[in-house]
């Protein structure tokens, strides 16, 4: 999983190569310590800034390299599995091996008679007949605000591999969902809500903190939010299909999972 546990960025004033001034900002990673982090981001800017002094246009330069989600962990279920917090404040299961599939569907519109097609239905049977012809497996299917999240629970997988992209893309997984799992080697599962489906209209500061200040003013928002949040659910389960055998390090992520994402009683999805 492409999550580090350091970030640290550098800043630096420099001009182009037509002496017009730029501002630069670069932010680095470790998993070892923030020291190296930071040495890494100093380098990193120094490489950019060498190279915005020679190019006649900024945007031929290329920033090709893929890095990973400035994240902060929030807790470490185990060597394969972590929670994160995203960008606008939700917090995210990430694991190595267990494989989440994230399907969106668009909102229906009425159709000729005046009523709209079963979306939900039509997918589900869908996710139902990929289960029978393919003999072994076992999916638990959970209802989103916006789709369908289903859970592979007989077996673990790897998330570059280009059987597991075959079978996110045979179940219609959202592509962009499909491109991360690839690009940051893990699967993700949103565990809390939304914050704009809660009628919170602010997102916090982002991870790494600048300062004390914006530091403080992250975790006055995450109080508000977890206030909030408690009248909504992020998904409700729906049926489990196929194999009932269920891989062990798949019963962990499960239960934690469903202890974050399911709630008693009908709430509103976000």
């Amino acid at each position: 999983m492409k999550i580090p546990k350091y970030w640290a960025s550098e800043t630096q004033h420099i001009k182009d190569s037509r002496g017009h001034p730029l501002l630069l900002k670069c932010w680095r990673w470790s998993d070892e310590s923030l020291t190296a982090a930071q040495t890494a981001a100093r380098e990193r800017i120094n490489t950019v800034a060498q190279t915005l002094h020679s190019v006649d246009d900024l945007n031929r330069y290329g920033y090709g390299d893929r890095q990973p989600l400035r994240e902060e962990i929030i807790q470490t279920i185990n060597d394969e599995a972590i929670i994160t917090r995203n960008a606008y404040g939700s917090l995210v299961l990430n694991t190595a091996r267990v494989m989440f599939i994230d399907i969106d569907l668009k909102e229906a519109k009425a159709g000729l008679f005046g009523k709209p097609p079963d979306v939900v239905g039509e997918a589900r049977t869908r996710i139902e007949k990929w289960v029978s012809r393919n003999p072994g497996w076992g999916m638990r299917v959970y209802r989103t605000k916006a789709g369908l999240r289903c859970i592979a629970t007989h077996d673990l997988f790897d998330p570059e591999d280009v059987k597991t992209q075959t079978v996110l893309k045979e179940l219609e997984s959202d592509p962009l969902y499909v491109t991360l799992c690839r690009a940051q080697k893990c699967f993700r599962a949103r565990l809390t809500p939304k914050h704009w489906r809660c009628d919170i209209h602010i997102r916090p500061p982002q991870y790494p903190f600048e300062n004390a200040k914006e530091e403080e003013g992250h975790q006055r928002w995450v109080r508000f939010y977890e206030e909030t949040i408690r009248n909504y659910a992020v998904c409700e389960l729906v049926t489990e299909l196929g194999n009932r055998s269920r891989h062990r390090d798949v019963e962990t992520v499960i239960a934690v999972h469903d202890e974050y994402a399911l709630k008693a009683g009908k709430l509103a999805l976000a």
